[in-house]
């Protein structure tokens, strides 16, 4: 998954994979925002994906991400639209 490499056919046979085999694992999503734009998209995908069980550390992994803490992983995109927003408002 942390490859660039993949087309969108494949990531969505991937994700498919995972939730029905309940194989989301949220160590791998982790290392997978600290990857690449791509790499971050598909850990936001994976994080939609419903589990059939939750532990205690799936939880507790989670809770770090509500508010801003998913958004702090996008850093640069959410400079890209400050600075797109802030040329839009100098015209």
């Amino acid at each position: 998954m942390l490859s660039d490499d993949l087309i969108v056919a494949q990531f969505k046979i991937i994700c498919k994979a995972i939730s029905s085999s309940n194989l989301i694992n949220y160590d791998q999503v982790e290392k997978l925002l600290a990857g690449s734009l791509l790499a971050k998209k598909a850990a936001s995908k994976i994080l939609t994906l419903d589990k059939d069980l939750y532990s205690t550390q799936d939880i507790a992994y989670l809770q770090t991400l509500k508010g801003e803490g998913l958004v702090k992983q996008f850093q640069e995109v959410v400079i890209m639209v400050l600075n797109v927003t802030n040329i839009f408002r100098k015209n």
